[in-house]
């Protein structure tokens, strides 16, 4: 007997792009109620329709076949992706090249590498809250992100490297939102240093430029490692022997810098909202982290406090950044009661997981004791998707959330302005929070002085 094909959800091809671009979450919900775990919906600027998958076991098979000839990932994003981030970006590789890449970097973000910059993280975040204004609001993503690039350029380029490259040059070029028309290729038209596309190139020209220079005066001159990403990726050795390129480092670290430093904002934002919303677990949090006002060293011991690590891993659950990853099938396949043909685009979703019921009591509840009362397995918690393309940068993502966001529950009394409920927006490929979370700092301890200590 013939298996059956997922249900096409029955409204315009229009109509879906709207909901799904306007209300995607919403939009999400009510497929799933309408449809089950399996539905088919063709998203704003997808090549064709699209697969989305809400069942656990599906998921866990389709990531089980990642890095096989069954399953690819990278090419599915190249078309669009691969003039703005680079041609050997990891993001957008398949196979053995992507194999290569990810052997080359993952080295480094194994938390034994990437902890030796943790106290500076805390000096960067202090130095940051010294400069938010008393009782005027203003938008907490917005110093997220200031807070998140200068800690990704510092462990990226190290303390000397910034200043050799010219990091005001770098902080202009991240610091910017992105738009999503940056990624359509017919608007990608170099019509002078004014236009938008011009000016994206010359500014990348730039910078690579520059990086480039100073991997020359390393390879010259070498000195005492410091331990940052630029000197790991010069010095990785494939199992042949064989380095990276110059063209290969500059490609990675544009998207890991692209890759690392809005999303962790982002992130971080909905992690201001959750908790100042919910004064319980403020107060827990600010218990917990109580003695690190008198440390001399802190960041060893932030990271590893269980309610601080539980409520990181809450908010990645029920405000997850990404809502799907997406794969391509090689070859026909089997999930669940479906038939999937060959050319299949699937989307394994990770906001439809992350709300099931029958996983998460009150899936809508905002409530880190469920991370300390369990432990769930990759396929029911996948904040950062799974397989063998599951986010490198995961390790040091939630390193950095802990250290950051514990600095901010220690140093400052926040106030969201009164009635705000954040609706989730798209930002390029990801989702944020509406009006990036309207806070009002009502007091601070310290300075980056006298708080080196807390």
């Amino acid at each position: 007997m013939a298996l059956p094909a997922v249900p096409q959800v029955k409204v315009s091809r229009f109509t879906q792009a709207i909901e799904f671009y306007r209300r995607p979450l919403e939009f999400l919900d009510r497929c799933k109620r309408e449809h089950g775990d399996f539905f088919v919906l063709w998203p704003p600027g997808f090549p064709s329709p699209v697969t989305f998958i809400g069942d656990p076991d599906a998921i866990k098979e389709i990531f089980a076949a990642d890095g096989t000839d069954l399953i690819e990932s990278g090419s599915i994003a190249a078309p669009m992706m691969e003039s703005v981030i680079g041609k050997h970006s990891m993001l957008i590789l398949d196979g053995a090249k992507h194999r290569r890449h990810r052997g080359l970097i993952m080295p480094f973000f194994a938390r034994a590498q990437f902890a030796r910059f943790g106290d500076e993280i805390l000096r960067l975040v202090d130095e940051r809250i010294d400069t938010w204004p008393i009782g005027r609001q203003f938008p907490v993503r917005d110093e997220t992100r200031r807070i998140t690039l200068e800690v990704i350029l510092r462990i990226i380029f190290g303390g000397i490297g910034l200043q050799t490259i010219g990091s005001a040059l770098l902080r202009d070029f991240f610091s910017r939102t992105p738009s999503p028309l940056i990624f359509l290729r017919w608007l990608q038209k170099d019509l002078g240093p004014f236009s938008p596309w011009g000016r994206f190139l010359r500014l990348r020209d730039q910078l690579y430029g520059i990086i480039t220079a100073e991997m020359e005066q390393r390879r010259a001159q070498p000195a005492a490692a410091d331990g940052d990403i630029l000197s790991a990726l010069m010095e990785a050795r494939d199992e042949r022997g064989g380095a990276m390129e110059t063209q290969e480092i500059l490609d990675e670290i544009f998207t890991l810098i692209g890759a690392g430093n809005d999303t962790t904002a982002t992130a971080l934002s909905w992690a201001i909202y959750h908790i100042w919303s919910d004064p319980d677990v403020l107060n827990r949090l600010r218990q917990e982290l109580a003695p690190a006002a008198n440390m001399e060293s802190a960041a060893s011991f932030m990271v590893g406090l269980p309610y601080l690590e539980a409520t990181v891993k809450e908010v990645l659950r029920i405000s997850p950044i990404f809502p799907l990853v997406l794969r391509r099938l090689n070859q026909p396949m089997q999930l669940g009661r479906y038939h999937l043909p060959a050319g299949s685009l699937v989307a394994p979703s990770i906001y439809l997981v992350h709300y099931r019921s029958d996983i998460w009591k009150n899936p809508e509840r905002f409530n880190p004791d469920r991370f300390l009362d369990a432990r769930y397995p990759s396929n029911h918690f996948l904040p950062f998707g799974g397989g063998v393309r599951h986010c490198i940068g995961a390790a040091l993502a939630t390193y950095e959330m802990k250290l950051i966001l514990g600095r901010i529950v220690v140093r400052t009394e926040l106030k969201l302005r009164s009635g705000y409920v954040p609706r989730p927006r798209w930002r390029v490929n990801f989702l944020g929070p509406s009006e990036d979370v309207p806070v009002t700092v009502l007091a601070r301890t310290g300075t980056s002085e006298t708080s080196a200590a807390i």
